[in-house]
């Protein structure tokens, strides 16, 4: 459960950035006077980001660690959000938009990475169904932040960003989230694979008191 929550705010704040600029668009065309051509050259600065993103961020949790590259990616998006509120013309929004689609699609590579390698198999379906409704939450917040702030100025659109900025607290919240044993056991660090798991079953011991029967497949 503590993983569950951990990963829904993950992606409540992925799935609400991806939304920022929608929101955000009809502002900043009035207040900088550019046209739709341009805002459509932004908008598709986030998914080309997100394409680059999806084919690193897996290969980068691979080399560091799930739990490095989930706080890692969450700083990125985060830093590269704030960088969208202080942007001052379209070229400069264009690159911040970019760079935010990378970390937006490379956490998500690394989240349900995670997913897969911590959940037990015969309920990951069921948790990975609840991580990605509660960061299905995270659009209609975003759009009702913007409602909130976008009108406050003319400037208010950048408000938005900062909101979108907000899952940089992550690494704060993350300081007791493990590392996947799996992840250990395929880099050949068998010792730190059964610290990280011997840490594991005593958590569950100290809520449950006691431990699943170990399941045995024959070969």
């Amino acid at each position: 459960r503590h993983i569950l929550w951990l990963l829904g705010f993950c992606f409540f704040f992925e799935l609400g950035d991806i939304n920022t600029f929608a929101f955000a668009a009809p502002a900043i065309r009035m207040q900088w006077g550019i046209s739709i051509t341009q805002i459509s050259y932004i908008t598709g600065a986030t998914f080309f980001g997100m394409f680059a993103g999806a084919t690193l961020g897996g290969r980068f949790s691979d080399m560091v660690g799930r739990k490095r590259a989930l706080i890692v990616t969450m700083l990125w998006f985060s830093a590269a959000s704030l960088l969208n509120a202080v942007a001052w013309e379209p070229i400069g929004l264009f690159v911040a938009r970019l760079l935010t689609g990378v970390g937006l699609s490379a956490m998500t590579a690394v989240g349900i990475t995670y997913v897969a390698e911590m959940f037990p198999a015969n309920k990951r379906g069921t948790y990975q169904g609840w991580v990605l409704f509660i960061g299905l939450v995270g659009i209609p917040a975003a759009a009702f932040v913007a409602y909130l702030v976008v009108p406050v100025a003319s400037w208010g659109w950048r408000l938005i960003f900062i909101w979108g900025s907000l899952g940089a607290i992550f690494p704060l919240l993350a300081a007791k989230l493990e590392e996947s044993p799996r992840w250990y056991e395929k880099r050949g660090r068998f010792a730190e694979a059964d610290a990280a798991l011997d840490r594991i079953e005593a958590s569950v011991m100290r809520e449950t008191k006691t431990l699943p029967p170990v399941e045995t497949r024959a070969h």
